[in-house]
């Protein structure tokens, strides 16, 4: 790549620096690589050079390709910002140093219209001095969830495909732990939760993952196929012959294994396609794997005669239950993130996440739609946002509606104590009579249609018996003719 105007001047600069440092320009090619960076990522400096990079996951399968799209400075650098950020190559080297690293951008201009981003390695002791000037700027936070988003994928890479399961929570440590765990055998498993949480997905990790051995030993991926069937669609012949199918497949090619099948919504499955498997379960010994996936277990819907209790009991040898979205917060961010970075992967445009009023309105949210619903809603908000960040602005409005509701949602009905209820109606009775009657509880009394010694106890177990003392008034005789006097 033939040199643009200014790099040369760049390059004698920045030539005395020993740590990694290399240079980006406003296309997003790297225009500089010195060799310290070159050895830090165990290539040649010449080998970047021209290469794009995209705030993106580094999946390409071209090794230097992706270890430039890594390099790929925050959005907001590009925005002027002077940021720091970590770096996580696409493969971790201890012999080549190749382990994350943490980075200054810096905007640098020489003369318009030339705009570079330069990265500048942090010695380990600028990192928290620096962390903790900039840990409170949104676009620092954003750095941290693409670098977490980087992490999490890494270490699935070419193990389970993992893809979508980038969660950070308990939930979805022991889901990637159940994964690996029913990768190591070939007993039919059983994934259960509601649509859109990514179960078929997980099926697919699990069968990859199985048949790593079987793709590497012949070089080939159909080696072990999956086959994927919608099972509300089925009946007892077209299932039949799928498995016929299979297992000749893998006779005729001398494959110990047919594969995997994956019944999709298995709690579907008609009753003479439950027969037609249950009859095979039975009669011979499946050279292939069986997966399903339903939203509630087939051992629930057996128990409701929903479903064979004995296919029920042999298709859920293994489990692997799928939370919802809104019962495990800690993972909206980080998918968000990831669905981000899809975006930039496939367009120009690159964001570098969301800002801190974007995410609290995520976080609020119920999704009902599960994680579909949330790729959906940052597609729509990376289309709409105008800056570096996505802002809540960007959102669309159902999110701000569900948290207002939410926010301002009505107390619930207060419970009410018969007992007190009708204590209080009766204190404020007894208080009107005796206001009436001027104190006179004979008057009262009458008024309320008791006798005195009755009206008296009442007033004693109301805590009204002050007011009886009060009112003590002396009974009316004939000879004198006065008014009682209280």
């Amino acid at each position: 790549m033939p040199p643009r105007p200014g790099i040369a001047e760049l390059a004698r600069l920045l030539a005395a620096v020993a740590d990694p440092l290399y240079v980006v320009d406003e296309r997003r090619r790297l225009v500089y690589v010195n060799e310290a960076c070159g050895r830090w990522l165990n290539c040649k400096p010449e080998e970047l050079l021209g290469r794009e990079c995209r705030y993106a996951p580094a999946e390409s399968t071209d090794v230097l390709n992706a270890l430039a799209t890594s390099l790929c400075p925050p959005p907001a650098a590009f925005a002027g910002e002077q940021i720091t950020a970590e770096i996580v190559p696409p493969r971790e080297d201890s012999d080549a140093g190749c382990a994350p690293r943490r980075a200054m951008f810096l905007p640098w201009r020489l003369s318009a219209p030339d705009t570079f981003v330069v990265a500048v390695w942090l010695p380990p002791s600028e990192i928290m001095e620096r962390d903790a000037a900039l840990r409170s700027t949104t676009a620092e936070e954003a750095t941290k969830l693409h670098a977490l988003t980087a992490r999490l994928r890494r270490e699935a890479a070419g193990r389970y495909a993992l893809d979508r399961l980038v969660g950070v929570g308990p939930s979805m440590q022991r889901i990637r732990a159940q994964i690996g765990v029913a990768a190591a055998c070939s007993a039919p498993l059983s994934i259960v939760g509601r649509p859109g949480t990514g179960r078929s997905r997980i099926a697919r990790a699990v069968h990859y993952a199985q048949a790593a051995s079987a793709t590497k030993a012949t070089g080939s991926a159909e080696a072990f196929p999956l086959v994927p069937l919608e099972s509300g669609v089925l009946n007892a012949e077209l299932l039949q012959s799928t498995i016929r199918g299979m297992i000749r497949a893998a006779r005729s090619a001398g494959r110990p294994s047919g594969g995997t099948l994956l019944l999709a919504d298995a709690d579907l499955l008609p009753t003479d396609a439950q027969a037609e498997l249950a009859g095979f379960l039975k009669l011979v010994e499946l050279p292939l794997r069986i997966m399903t996936t339903s939203a509630v277990s087939l051992e629930r819907h057996a128990e409701v005669g929903r479903f064979r209790a004995d296919l029920a009991a042999w298709l859920a040898v293994m489990v692997i239950e799928v939370p919802p979205l809104a019962s495990r917060p800690e993972d909206i961010a980080p998918l968000a993130q990831y669905f981000v970075e899809e975006q930039n992967a496939a367009g120009d445009r690159q964001i570098g996440g969301f800002a801190s009023d974007a995410l609290d309105r995520l976080a609020a949210y119920a999704w009902p739609g599960e994680t579909v619903e949330l790729a959906e809603v940052v597609r729509a908000a990376y289309a709409r946002a105008e800056g570096p960040l996505i802002n809540a602005a960007d959102l669309p409005a159902r999110l701000a509606y569900a948290d207002d509701a939410q926010r301002y949602a009505p107390a619930p009905p207060e419970a009410i104590d018969l007992d007190q209820f009708l204590g209080d109606m009766e204190r404020e009775l007894l208080q009107r009579a005796l206001a009436q009657a001027k104190g006179n509880k004979t008057t009262a009394a009458r008024l309320l249609g008791l006798s005195r010694p009755r009206l008296y106890r009442r007033l004693v177990q109301l805590g009204l018996e002050s007011e009886a003392i009060v009112f003590e008034e002396v009974e009316p005789t004939e000879s004198d003719g006065e008014s009682p006097k209280s």
